[in-house]
């Protein structure tokens, strides 16, 4: 049986710095108990906080995100194959820093996504499931979200709001201002405290 474990990570200046992961209780009370001590506090206050499972009651629960890595990315692709995509550029620009210890637990190999080509021309993915540890799971969670929104979550909602109150001929420069003010209340927040759960960014948290 596969251990349920949680990471927190920081995406800063182009670079993803992860911390030790977090093994978790595997009976579900404890869990949600751990769970609920921090995560709820942290989606309040406009963290993503992303949770792989089949039936999205702990991500209800405690207010998350239920994300499978099956589940398909807005391009009609995959999710794992675009974590994994991401998860190669970053790792060629040098930009992911591993845990002091069990960096290796967090390497994903190149053999797990084959792809071909059908008939039509579309592609086929062949992804070797059985491979993933929840060791790769949280590293593809985490290269996924640097790039993931959740149009769903309030902060993402108060953000639209906010931009739409604007000027109509600034729309967009205004939502980018919003995003970055409201990112920078966020770090300044949470950077005279010790920071618990799961972060995957300025604004993201991980599970």
């Amino acid at each position: 049986m596969k251990k349920p474990v949680m990471v927190r990570a920081v995406f800063n200046n182009g670079d993803l710095i992860l911390e030790d992961r977090k093994i978790l209780p595997p009976k579900r009370k404890a869990m949600l108990d751990e769970l609920s001590k921090d995560i709820p506090k942290m989606v309040r206050a406009g963290f993503k906080v992303l949770v792989d499972e089949i039936s999205g009651e702990i991500a209800q629960y405690i207010g998350a995100l239920r994300l499978r890595l099956s589940d398909k990315h807005h391009d009609g692709r995959p999710v794992i194959v675009v974590a994994v995509d991401r998860y190669n550029e970053l790792k060629r620009q040098g930009s992911i820093i591993y845990p002091s210890r069990g960096k290796n637990l967090y390497e994903i190999s190149q053999s797990l996504i084959d792809v071909e080509f059908n008939p039509a021309g579309e592609p086929v993915y062949r992804v070797d499931w059985e491979s993933l540890t929840p060791e790769h799971i949280l590293m593809l969670l985490v290269v996924y979200s640097t790039m993931f929104n959740n149009v769903a979550s309030d902060a993402y909602i108060n953000a639209m709001q906010s931009a739409v109150a604007d000027e109509p001929s600034s729309l967009f420069t205004s939502f980018l201002n919003i995003i970055s003010a409201y990112d920078k209340k966020i770090e300044n927040e949470t950077a005279k405290s010790a920071l618990t759960g799961t972060r995957i960014d300025e604004n993201t948290v991980i599970l």
